[in-house]
């Protein structure tokens, strides 16, 4: 109890501190032209995900230039990510206040530069069972600071019995597509027999997730509570200051402040739940903006990494 407590406490600080900078969002830093996400269930009823996505830098002075992204992911149940386009370097999953899938790109892409990126995975826990019916709802991960030009879904149709708002599509996919505004979701809805699914396994259902051992990354002891408070503490210094003598930008923390040189999606929901800590889906309920480092000490704090480590040391 005495670890909840502390965390709490911790979390009270961050969210003091980022309410205590300018509430306004950065804006058209970059813009999504493509959103392609191609969906093929396994018997076992898990999924195969496909993405394709064209991105455009617009502004790459107010932030630096876009050096990798985040793109949300349903939960931490995620194996088999592969990069398939050349422009990526590294790509893993990574828990950023919520579920991600972290790209590292091969450069730094300036103001016009449009990248492509391919990537796939495997997801577990995002069907529901109900009798003999089984359903998935599917929001991949949006962007509350980009636009979305053109987010299409396409979900494998054999042994489907229904698709909200879809038709199947000359390659035997049901579709969905729309333009996005910042912060808009599209989500898709399938139905099947549960006789679609012979390798069926009961105990992945998206509502079972929150009962699964999914966060790895828990502290579990005071000393790393302390650690979590100190480091809060000292961010909350930080913002302050920043808040006083740096340029008045007023990135949120969900929006870029203190993240440069790339951006994130929002996660990925495997439902229509609300977000919240307790949430089936486990989605977190970050907004999108820049993640990363590409532009060093951008407020001029000259508040150093380094320092930050030795004071954690000291306290252990």
């Amino acid at each position: 109890m005495r670890i909840n407590r502390l965390k709490i406490i911790a979390f009270a600080f961050l969210l003091f501190s980022i309410f205590m900078i300018n509430t306004s969002y950065a804006k058209d830093l970059d813009r999504i032209n493509k959103y392609y996400i191609t969906a093929d269930p396994r018997t076992d009823g898990s999924v195969d995900f496909n993405y394709y996505i064209e991105w455009e830098v617009l502004d790459s002075e107010k932030e630096g230039p876009l050096s990798s992204v985040l793109i949300g992911v349903p939960n931490a149940s995620i194996d088999q990510i592969i990069p398939l386009s050349s422009n990526i370097t590294n790509i893993r999953y990574y828990p950023h206040g919520g579920d991600f899938v972290k790209i590292n790109l091969d450069q730094n892409y300036i103001a016009g530069d449009i990248v492509k990126l391919k990537f796939s995975f495997h997801q577990d826990y995002l069907y529901n069972l109900n009798g003999d019916v089984i359903k998935y709802s599917y929001t991949p991960g949006w962007f509350d600071d980009i636009e979305v030009v053109d987010a299409q879904v396409y979900w494998n149709a054999e042994g489907a019995k229904t698709a909200r708002n879809a038709k199947i599509n000359s390659d035997g996919y049901y579709a969905w597509n729309e333009k996005l505004s910042k912060g808009k979701k599209i989500t898709a809805e399938i139905t099947y027999n549960v006789s679609a699914f012979p390798n069926l396994d009961y105990t992945k259902q998206q509502k079972d997730y929150s009962n699964a051992n999914k966060n790895a990354y828990n502290q579990s002891n005071d000393s790393e509570a302390v650690a979590i408070i100190i480091i809060v503490i000292i961010a909350f210094v930080v913002i302050v200051i920043c808040s006083i003598g740096g340029p008045k930008s007023g990135y949120r923390s969900h929006s870029g402040y203190g993240y440069h040189g790339s951006h994130h999606s929002s996660c990925a929901c495997a439902s229509s739940c609300a977000c919240a800590s307790s949430c089936a889906c486990a989605c977190a309920c970050a907004g999108g903006g820049r993640a990363g480092c590409s532009k060093k000490d951008f407020y001029g704090t000259n508040l150093k990494v380094s320092d930050l480590n030795k004071v954690l040391k000291n306290k252990e």
